[in-house]
């Protein structure tokens, strides 16, 4: 079982965010991931990019086959996820993408995850939006 943690860190004045993803493997082993984006229009649209941005690392680790147990902080990504549904059009489009992703697993759990038990990829995300330490930008 692979256990997926994402979370999106936004500034509303510049439009700009960070994503921050944690992949457990195994009980000992974990990679992250940190990328750094302009242009977004809101956090929402931050934290489904940050869903189908953990979901294109677990394919590309050649993951995708395993159970996949995915945690966010995000009520309506969670809940969009759960329902296969968002009414926003631009949320829409994501939706659309990480259901993608998500039909080349094995199996996957989505979890609302509260902001203390998330902490770790809560930094990982204000680190990017900081453009601190080693960070992908993304151009999408």
């Amino acid at each position: 079982m692979i256990q997926l943690y994402v979370d999106a860190a936004f500034r509303p004045h510049t439009h700009e965010c960070g994503i921050g993803i944690i992949i457990h493997y195994s009980k000992d082993n974990h990679i992250q991931h940190k990328f750094y984006m302009e242009y977004l229009q809101d956090n929402h649209q931050a934290e489904f990019v940050a869903l189908w941005m953990g979901l294109k690392m677990i394919g590309s680790e050649k993951l995708s086959q395993e159970f996949i147990q995915i945690f966010s902080d995000s009520q309506i990504v969670v809940d969009s996820v759960a329902k296969s549904y968002a009414k926003n059009k631009t949320y829409q489009g994501w939706l659309t993408l990480i259901e993608q992703e998500l039909s080349l697993s094995k199996d996957y759990f989505i979890n609302l995850s509260h902001e203390k038990n998330n902490t770790g990829v809560d930094q990982i995300a204000k680190q990017a939006l900081n453009k601190q330490g080693k960070f992908r930008e993304l151009e999408i």
